[in-house]
């Protein structure tokens, strides 16, 4: 994979992005194994510019990447704690599937006290 620096931070960026308006579902039916699957497939071969916003999908495409992220990082950092945030309700998420029954989860809009609050009790246990 080739990269480019990224303005002054000095980030190095993929060449070649992920695009995940299609794994949101807007194009039609996905399957969500499948778009986990090749994101995976993406990110081993050096891609870490992935392009997304809350309209792919109504927002799914930001929850798969969200999901697969934590998974992979907290597989090389066991002890890392993930806290999930969105502007669905947690509800919502768990129902569609994202995210399994007890993960650490926060809804937006919050307050950086609320945040702050939030971290700590995640960090804490």
């Amino acid at each position: 994979m080739r990269y480019r620096t990224f303005g002054r931070m000095g980030w190095q960026v993929s060449e070649i992005g992920f695009g995940a308006w299609a794994i949101g579902g807007g194009w039609g039916k996905v399957d969500d194994k499948e778009a986990v699957t090749t994101l995976h497939q993406a990110l081993d071969s050096g891609v870490n510019f992935i392009d997304t916003a809350q309209g792919y999908g109504n927002g799914h495409s930001e929850q798969l990447i969200g999901k697969v992220l934590a998974e992979r990082l907290t597989a090389s950092r066991p002890q890392m704690k993930v806290l999930y945030i969105s502007g669905y309700t947690d509800n919502a998420i768990v129902h569609h599937g994202i995210l399994e029954a007890g993960v650490h989860f926060i809804q937006k809009p919050f307050t950086p006290t609320a945040l702050a609050r939030k971290a700590r009790e995640v960090l804490d246990e």
